[in-house]
């Protein structure tokens, strides 16, 4: 019987260790994200920053599931370059806006996949990502740095 209690007790005693180890989530102010991949990746220069209203107009984001977000896209429609940073409410939300982008993603291939081969090649290179309760959908010369650099600003 002792063995038992002893047993449970250590049990509970783990878990309280590993509960109170963790850490809070990161704080991520997606300006200053936006800011320098902006500045490094070529992304303020003839591109329009969206409302909330364009995230749902274009992305069909509603503004109850976001927390905080940073968009940008190119003026021109011929050029892909586009930039959507999301903190979603909870991982619900994330799982849904990862979803909307997702569908995003594919549309703009679509798009171009027979008229503007060289912006197809570019989104191509792209992807969205998914980390917690962030989202991203990175388009740009440079996209897969460009998702290096957020990833590690969101981790």
């Amino acid at each position: 019987m002792m063995k038992r209690v002893l047993c449970v007790v250590m049990v509970l005693c783990l878990l309280m260790m590993t509960a109170c180890s963790q850490q809070p989530a990161k704080e991520v102010d997606l300006k200053a994200v936006m800011d320098n991949l902006g500045a490094k990746y070529g992304l303020n220069e003839g591109m329009l920053d969206l409302t909330a209203d364009d995230l749902l107009d274009l992305y069909g984001i509603a503004a109850a599931d976001v927390k905080q977000y940073q968009a940008r896209i190119k003026l021109e429609s011929i050029q892909a370059d586009e930039i959507v940073l999301i903190e979603a409410v909870d991982a619900k939300a994330a799982e849904r806006v990862k979803e909307k982008l997702d569908a995003r993603y594919q549309t703009k291939l679509n798009e171009t996949r027979d008229y503007l081969p060289d912006e197809f090649d570019k989104i191509e290179k792209c992807k969205v990502v998914q980390i917690g309760n962030h989202a991203a959908l990175i388009v740009c010369a440079e996209g897969q740095a460009a998702i290096g650099e957020y990833e590690k600003a969101v981790k």
